[in-house]
This record gives C-alpha cells, structure tokens and sequence, in this order.
C-alpha cells in the first residue's frame, strides 16, 4: 500500500512539473504566435472532458486523478500567463519581457528571425510596407472587428462629444504611459506616440491605424504618422503608403494631408489651388507660408517675405475666426504653429511694415521712412539739422501782398531753433515710387509761411535734363579719345609737341578736364533721378498760422487759388489760365468758375470766366445778400434795387450803324473790336418805362481789385458795363 501511494506522489509530481514545462515553453515560443492561448484553450477542454469522465465513471477517478490535477495546473499557468500579455509584452512573452537574456535566446535560436526579415524588408521597399499593413489587417482582423462595433455603437456620441475627447486627451497626456485595453480614438492616439517614443514603429502604426478607423477631422495625429513614415520610407514612400491606405477617403483634411507629403515646388503650386477651392482652411495657408520661409527656401527674397506674410496674417486670421484648433486634438500643437506664426509676424513686419530712421552723422534724424511690405509706401519726414541751411521768408503778407524776401540762413542761427532737428520736406511714396513732396518754408520768425507740393518730373522737363547729359558725355568721350591720342603720340615731351599730331591735343593730358567732366555728368544724373516740378496743391499762411491762400500750381504757375482774410473768411477763389507766349510772356486770364465774397462772408459774384471774361450766366449781389445785377444765356441784363425792385432791363439789338475800335488787351495782345448795341428800358419809381437804344464800347472782365462790387464801376475791367449804360 505504500509503494502505491509513492507511485501515485511521483507521478503527480511529474505532472506538475511536464505542465509548469509546457506553460513556459507556449509563453518562450510566443512570438511564433497564440501558443499559450492554444495551450490554454486545450488544457480547459482536457479539464472539461476529465470532469464529465469523474461524474459518469467512478472506476476510472482514481486512475485519471493524476492527469486531471495536471491538466487544471496547466490551465491555470496557461491562463494566467495568457491574462498577462499586454501591449508590452504581446509579441514576445512576458518571460522575454521581464528578462533580455530570454529575449535574446529567442533571437539566437531564429523564433523572431522571420518577423526581423520582415519589418528590415518593409523599411527598405515601399511595397512591402503596404503589404505588411495589409497583413496587420489581417492578423488583427478580429480585434478591428470587434473594434467597429464599438465604433458603431458610440460613433455618434464620439462625434458629439469631440470637445469631451480633447479634455480626455489632455488628461491621459499628463498620466502617461500606455492604456491597456483602449476603446476610444483618444486612447489610441495615446498609445501610438507612446510607441513612437519608445521607437516601437510597428506598435505605434497598428495604434495609428486604429485610431483612423475613426475618422475624426484632426490633422496632427496624421502629421506625427506621416513624420515616422518619412523617416522610414522616404517622402516619396510615405506619400504613396499615405495614398493607398486612404485611397478612398475623400475628405478635405485628407486631401491637404496628401498634399502636404509632396515635394516643392509641388507642393506649393498643390496647396494654392487647395485653398482656392477652400479659402476658409487654416493650416494650409500656415502650411503655404512656410513653403516661402528661409527654413525651406534657404534663402530670403522681397517677394518671398511678402508672400510668407500674407499667407500668416491669413492664417492668424482665420483662427482668430475659431478655423483652426478644431482640427487639432493635441492643442499643445496648435498653439506651437499660432506661436511661430505671431513670431515670425513680428520679425515680417519688422522687416516690411515699419518706420526707418537714417540719421546724420552727429545721431540726429536725417529721415523717417514708412514701409509696407518691404518698399517704401506713405508718408517720409525729411529734417534738417544744426549745421544746415534753410531758406525762410522775412516779412509778411497784407492784402494778399507779400512784403519781404527770402534769405538762406543756417538754422543754429535762428533764435526759435532749439536745438531739435526741423522739418523742411514730406514725401510721399506709393509702392516704391515717389508721387509728391511737399516742401515746408518757414518765417525767420519760425512760423510756416508756406507748403508746396512737388510731384517728379515730367518727360518734356526729363528729356531737356538728358539732353544736358548727353551733351556732357559726349565731352567726356572727346576728352578721353584725346587723353588717349595724348599718351600714344607721347605729347608730354617737349620734343614732340610741335608734331602734327600733338599740335591740337595742347600741353598737358587733360585729366583735369576729364574730371570736370566726371562730376557735372553726376550731379546731372542726379538732378533727372531727383528732378521735380512744382505742380499740385499749395498753402500760403498768415503769421498765426491762419491760411491767407490755397490753391494748385501747374509746372510752377498757379492754377486755381482761394484768398482768405486774417479772420478765416474766404474772400474769393477762382481758376486761372496759364499760356507761355513766345515771347517769354505768359498769359494769365481768369478762366473756370469764379466767386467772390464781401468782408461779412456774403456771395458778392458768382459766375464763370472765360479766357479773361465773365460770361453769361452770371450774377453780382449786395451785401446784404439781394440781387444786383444778372446776365442771362440770351445776354439780357437786369439790375435791381435792394429791394429787389427791378430798376432797368438790356437787351443786345443790332446796331443801325457799325463801329470798331482797336485797344490793347491784357490777354490777346491788340485787337479790333466791335462797338454793342442795347435797348435799354428803364423803371421809375412810379413804374414808368424809359425806352432808348445806345452803344457802347466792348469791355473786358477779370478780377482785380474791386470793379466787381456793386458800388463802383471800372471801364474795361468791371462786368456791371460802363457807367451811362446803366445811367
């Protein structure tokens, strides 16, 4: 009885010891797949049958005994171990797991040398790539089975609840380390650059793979899976695995994710048309912006610059407006791209939008220039320093009459400079290009006395300058063609002077000459790069700053003016035409619409002129603001009391006999005129009528001095016609 209960003892003993055997060595040959599961699955059967076999057959318990101990200790090793495997441990063991020499036998013994092949393989030929993560589909076809229905029991509440997956996100980034048995796209993410950290490329695709299966709208779990493609692959394998794995997806962050793993200039010329068809979509203009920066062109252009800012300022734009961080789940990247994007802004800007100061030796401001996107645009201050000289005016301005003189006097001289630099010019550029300046004279009194504006020359002023310049090059070119004659004749010996060929080059080189000419070619080259005309608005002022006169000028001849007392009221404005005679002369008639006021402010005359005369229709008022005088379209002239009683009327009638007359004219030299005829029919206070005919002599209209009131009459310059026309 003794040696049957020994024999029972070993025998158990060796059961448990074959079955703790056969647990390690599924777990040992785990990497050639399932073993310990396929272990366990079988030991549970073994189990089951054992247990039927005890219920049914009491005869055979005490010979099965030994084999159903062993068989529930192999199940129960097999299952632990099985319940063991994570994410850590899955392709290896956890023997090989928890102790390198295990994993390293494995390696020698060739059980992983196939899987080795495979992934060394798949990082040199794109194909295989492709072809390995269609195998990851395959051997994980009942994980992502069972993974889509997940998916689409929750689906929509993922879709929902998007800002509830960013927050859960942010949650597990600050645990750290990988979630076992994950479910939602956030864990997925989690785990997959948890792989990529720790280099474990294979986990990490099978994570981003599982996450995709979700197809939310975030690029930058896409952007971390193409980053670790480019590295394996190449950027020309990672677009074409990108291309096939989502061949048939069609949505817009998949097209710029494609997009954005091709090479410049395809890339960009890709991402232009892009946003062509989607000009509300954020990253791609940040993504556009950076095809034009240094870090990708290497080097840096004007119009590289300003399209690189246009692009930002687009894209700073557009998240303004919340079009961006909704397609980031890790917003930590978000607000990376929204920082680089302000600090480049702030370097652009500096670069292209700024205000430049140039500075004269001593320190002090020569200039402060505007610019926009990188060429000069607006305004530009132009001072004067200590040393320098200005022109300023002394004396003053009465009736509209200047009294004084302009001096040329250095401005540490003048007792209101106080030692700040002062300016003398505003320019004004439009991209690049100077439009006008406006000159700025003081009184010696330092007040402004007056404001004139230039603009760049025009062609006919251009061509005198280069007609100038080639004169000067032209003596140039002679000089130098006789310097040379000078040297080969060698005209400097006095042997040789008297030869034919040196008697007309003179006695020395000529270098002296050729210098002169030299520095009158530059200052006319500079004189046509900086040559100007004074034509556009001016402003003369009064000593308090109040305006005395405004107007244009046209090539440095006024144009049209506006005369203002020393109280501010305007007291007459018209348009003047300016005509160059041959004789150096120029014609300067009144011509264009004209008004003229009382000192009260009230309209005295309004009308048009007419090369120096005022035509039909017109009209002269008094003072207090009733009519005076009116001229109709048919030359018929009526005059009125202050009443408004109508005092005398005029009509043109055909005179029975002609007269001429010739008299000198301010505005066309002399001339023959005809004498006019009128019917005039006068109203008495009583309302009688006076009819009589009368001629008169012709008479000119401008504007000077004071013909044009009502009360006084000047023959030949007022428009009220001569004293006994009306009288």
């Amino acid at each position: 009885m003794r040696s049957k209960k020994l024999f029972f003892g070993k025998e158990l003993v060796f059961g448990e010891i074959l079955a703790l055997l056969i647990a390690l060595l599924s777990d040992f040959l785990k990497p050639l797949g399932d073993i310990t599961f396929y272990v366990f699955f079988f030991s549970a059967a073994s189990v089951l049958i054992l247990i039927i076999i005890f219920l049914t057959k009491r005869i055979l318990r005490e010979k099965l005994s030994n084999y159903f101990l062993a068989s529930i200790t192999l199940m129960i090793l097999s299952g632990s171990l099985y319940l063991s495997y994570d994410e850590s441990n899955y392709d290896s063991g956890l023997i090989a797991a928890s102790f390198p020499f295990m994993g390293n036998l494995q390696n020698d013994l060739g059980i992983i040398e196939k899987e080795i092949a495979e992934i060394k393989e798949s990082t040199l030929r794109t194909e295989s790539l492709v072809k390995s993560i269609a195998n990851d589909s395959k051997e994980n076809i009942q994980q992502t089975k069972e993974l889509n229905k997940t998916i689409r029991s929750s689906n929509e509440n993922i879709v929902n609840k998007l800002d509830e997956i960013n927050d859960s996100f942010v949650q597990i980034s600050k645990l750290g380390g990988l979630i076992s048995n994950p479910e939602r796209p956030e864990e997925f993410y989690n785990n997959a650059r948890v792989y990529e950290t720790r280099g474990d490329y294979l986990n990490a695709r099978r994570s981003y793979n599982q996450y995709f299966s979700f197809k939310l709208d975030y690029i930058d779990p896409h952007l971390r899976y193409q980053t670790f493609l480019k590295i394996q692959e190449g950027r020309a394998g990672a677009r074409e695995v990108y291309n096939s794995f989502f061949e048939n997806d069609q949505r817009l962050i998949i097209e710029f994710l494609k997009i954005s793993l091709y090479d410049a200039p395809t890339r960009t010329d890709l991402l232009r048309k892009f946003l062509e068809r989607n000009p509300e979509f954020a990253p791609a203009y940040y993504e556009l912006s950076k095809d034009y920066s240094p870090s990708r062109t290497g080097q840096e252009s004007l119009s590289n610059r300003k399209t690189e800012l246009e692009n930002l300022e687009l894209f700073i734009q557009l998240n303004s407006q919340g079009k961006f961080v909704r397609y980031f789940l890790d917003k930590s990247m978000a607000d990376e791209w929204v920082k680089y994007s302000e600090e480049r802004l702030k370097i652009l800007n500096a670069g292209l939008n700024e205000v430049k100061e140039t500075y004269f030796n001593d320190g002090t401001v020569y200039k402060q220039t505007n610019y926009r996107d990188g060429v000069r645009s607006g305004e530009e201050l132009v001072f004067v320093n200590k040393n320098d000289f200005i022109n300023v005016f002394n004396g003053s301005i009465k009736d509209h009459t200047s009294s004084g003189e302009e001096a040329l006097i250095k401005i540490s001289d003048l007792e209101w400079y106080k030692g700040k630099n002062t300016i003398i010019r505003r320019n004004f550029f439009k991209d690049g290009q100077l439009k006008r300046s406006e000159d700025i004279t003081y009184y010696i009194t330092g007040e402004v006395f007056k404001n004139q504006t230039s603009i760049p020359a025009s062609d006919e002023i251009l061509d005198l300058l280069k007609d100038k310049l080639s004169t000067q090059q032209y003596l140039y070119d002679s000089q130098q063609e006789r310097n040379i004659e000078f040297k080969v004749n060698n005209c400097d010996d006095f042997r040789n002077r008297s030869s034919y060929e040196c008697m007309g080059l003179g006695f020395d080189s000529g270098s002296s000459d050729l210098a002169k000419y030299e520095k009158k070619i530059k200052e006319i080259e500079n004189e046509i790069s900086n040559a100007m005309e004074v034509t556009g608005p001016y402003q003369y002022f009064y000593k308090d700053g109040q305006i005395e006169d405004e107007g244009t000028n046209n090539n440095g001849e006024k144009s049209s003016y506006a005369f203002y007392s020393p109280n501010g009221m305007l007291e007459e404005k018209g348009n003047i035409k300016n005509t160059f005679l041959p004789n150096g002369f120029i014609r300067k008639p009144l011509h264009g619409k004209y008004e003229r006021y009382y000192k009260n402010g009230q309209l005295m005359v309004e009308g048009v002129f007419s090369d120096g005369s005022l035509i039909a229709p017109y009209k002269v008022f008094y003072d207090s603001g009733s009519l005076y005088l009116e001229k109709s379209l048919k030359n018929e002239y009526k005059k009125y009391d202050r009443s408004g009683r109508l005092l005398l009327k005029a009509n043109p009638t055909k005179c029975e006999k002609e007269r001429y007359m010739n008299r000198a004219s301010n505005n066309r030299g002399f001339e023959k005129v005809k004498y006019q005829c009128f019917k005039i029919v006068k109203i008495d206070e009583s309302n009688d009528k006076i009819v009589k005919n009368i001629s008169i002599r012709p008479f000119q209209s401008n504007a000077q001095g004071n013909c044009l009131k009502p009360t006084y009459v000047c023959e030949g310059l007022s428009p009220n016609l001569l004293i006994n026309f009306f009288e």
